[in-house]
């Protein structure tokens, strides 16, 4: 029963490539705190059931979930977008499945209607076939989101946190055998799987609850393993199984006045630093780093793209590094 393939693909891009991506320990500095409550299941936060109907799709189908919560949030209407226009564009068609950071750039082109471009009880092959028109490119420009932030894998409290503090689904990916997951409360039967040798499944985190005064994040499930559509997810198995999490966010860029404190070093990729954050403080009141995100003082993703947009902006060399060129003229 392992090796089951259901379409969350391992990252397989370089660790240069990744250390670039956006996370949340470089926006948030501390996840706010979870009031964690006993509901009833009438209750739960719940939006329409998908279904992927045994295609590789559920790394697309999770993308569509996250943009109806999210438009939901905005106009509180469901608005049903199509995983199929997701799923055609992924970087490694013909093959199926996706890579999670490849679903959220295609989220940031913008994605067409389900009653356009039907997504549900197809296969790879009809989801492919579906031709993508003009119009549905100019829907997509108006259902897009800006940016995206992961976070690290076993997160169970910054995912609960997000869920409470933005409304936001989470995209959360599982390794599991079919026997552990065909329960309405997945558990770890086999401690010593893998994620190789596991069934490897995207899904979308739209709640939390306490149940019988335990904590379990509650994920919508495209894949209707053993007839179910929803799951409780306990800290227990998100921690021991989790490999992917991230959600879309908007950056806000607001100019205001500069610090007065300067850098004294050089600083790149990877560091941590409290010059970082002062870094971070300065950018943000040039308008190149979102101002609803922490000044962390880590130097990830985030601030190498404000670097860059700076360097750039200033004739410089786009880098990334903080070198004396590039302090004197942020000093300024």
């Amino acid at each position: 029963m392992e090796n089951i393939f259901l379409g969350a693909l391992e990252d397989n891009r370089s660790e240069e490539a990744k250390s670039k991506d956006y996370f949340f320990n470089e926006i948030v500095a501390t996840a706010n705190p979870v009031n964690w409550v006993e509901k009833p299941e009438s209750q739960w936060r719940t939006f329409p059931v998908q279904n992927q109907n045994g295609s590789g799709s559920c790394v697309a189908q999770t993308a569509r979930k996250l943009l109806r919560v999210l438009f939901h949030n905005i106009c509180g209407k469901d608005i049903d977008f199509s995983a199929s226009h997701i799923y055609q564009r992924r970087s490694n068609k013909p093959q199926g499945g996706m890579i999670g950071v490849d679903a959220m750039e295609i989220l940031r082109q913008g994605t067409s209607l389900n009653a356009l471009m039907q997504s549900d009880n197809m296969n790879d092959m009809q989801m492919d076939g579906i031709p993508e028109t003009d119009f549905d490119r100019k829907i997509g420009d108006t259902f897009k989101i800006s940016n995206y932030v992961q976070l690290a894998p076993k997160s169970f409290d910054e995912v609960a946190s997000v869920i409470q503090t933005t409304g936001k689904a989470v995209m959360v990916w599982f390794f599991f055998t079919p026997a552990e997951w065909s329960k309405l409360i997945p558990t770890i039967d086999n401690p010593n799987l893998t994620v190789a040798q596991g069934a490897r499944h995207s899904t979308s985190a739209v709640d939390i609850t306490l149940k019988n005064g335990k904590e379990y994040i509650i994920i919508e499930d495209s894949a209707h393993f053993g007839g179910l559509s929803r799951r409780l997810i306990s800290r227990e198995f998100f921690n021991a199984r989790n490999f992917f999490c991230a959600y879309p966010m908007n950056f806000k860029y607001t100019e205001s006045e500069v610090p007065v404190a300067k850098i004294t070093k050089t600083l790149k990729l990877g560091m941590t630093d409290p010059e970082v954050k002062i870094l971070q403080d300065i950018l943000k009141a040039k308008g190149y780093y979102a101002t609803n995100i922490d000044s962390t003082g880590y130097f990830g993703g985030v601030t190498l793209r404000a670097v860059k947009d700076f360097q750039t902006a200033y004739n410089l060399e786009a880098d990334g590094v903080v070198g004396p060129l590039t302090r004197a003229i942020i000093n300024k």
